[in-house]
């Protein structure tokens, strides 16, 4: 792969976007940390606000600290984000807790501070995914995300209540399970964002005055090492599942 990332494989110095999807970044945010917004925060938001039909945050800030709202009550509802330790579970995260939900993050345990520090109020160990499903059963959960897989979507399925709402990033959980627990399961459709002006110029709005306000912040990133060179070793990584919490940036120079 190191071979063929040649100048010629990357050969652009300048990039076309359309107006209504490029926004600025802060002073305080660096490039390589607004390489970890991207994708993953546009997908989170398709998910809670087209996905999930979640109102849209309010324009004053709620007050964040310490993983927790306080200036709501403990009736807000909940959400179940699986694969929370993904940049679009922890965007997930922080774009749910804005809109005053409670958040139930399913990932390793080794991410639970970090998550807790993004505003998760709980996290359940994904490797032991029937005990997170009765834990969540318990709360009760009727809103879920799920960013892994079938698996993972099925798992969802499982843990919401009857007639609860599920949005998807890979695939939708199997149609029996669905079908037993009366959920409803709709798929994360990014494109909307290149698409639909009015929705694409909000969200990059939303996310601007996110960061200046520094109510939405990005996620922990690694630099690849070897600049251009590294790309490859970076997709292995990735490929091998050796990247949890964290946004893998490489550097072009």
């Amino acid at each position: 792969m190191n071979e063929v990332l040649t100048d010629d494989f990357f050969p652009w110095q300048y990039i076309a976007a359309a107006p209504f999807n490029v926004g600025r970044l802060p002073d305080w945010v660096s490039f390589e940390e607004g390489g970890t917004i991207g994708v993953g925060c546009v997908a989170a938001a398709a998910a809670l606000y087209d996905g999930l039909a979640i109102p849209w945050p309010p324009k004053t800030p709620q007050n964040v600290k310490d993983g927790s709202l306080t200036s709501l009550t403990d009736h807000r509802p909940w959400i179940i984000v699986w694969g929370a330790s993904c940049v679009t579970g922890m965007m997930a995260i922080q774009l749910a807790k804005q809109s005053g939900l409670r958040i139930l993050a399913v990932a390793g345990l080794q991410n639970a501070s970090e998550l807790h520090s993004l505003g998760a109020d709980k996290v359940l160990d994904r490797y032991k995914p029937k005990e997170a499903i009765v834990e969540a059963r318990n709360f009760p959960v009727s809103l879920g995300i799920d960013c892994v897989g079938q698996e993972t979507a099925t798992y969802v399925a499982q843990a919401l209540q009857p007639g609860g709402r599920l949005a998807y990033l890979v695939k939708k959980p199997d149609s029996a399970v669905a079908n037993e627990r009366k959920v409803s399961a709709t798929d994360i459709l990014i494109k909307k964002f290149h698409e639909d002006e009015n929705y694409g110029r909000a969200l990059v709005d939303f996310i601007s005055d996110a960061l200046s306000s520094r109510t939405l912040r990005p996620v922990r990133h690694e630099v690849a090492k070897g600049e251009l060179n590294g790309f490859g070793e970076a997709l292995d990584q990735l490929k091998n599942q050796e990247v949890s919490g964290r946004k893998l940036v490489v550097r072009f120079e």
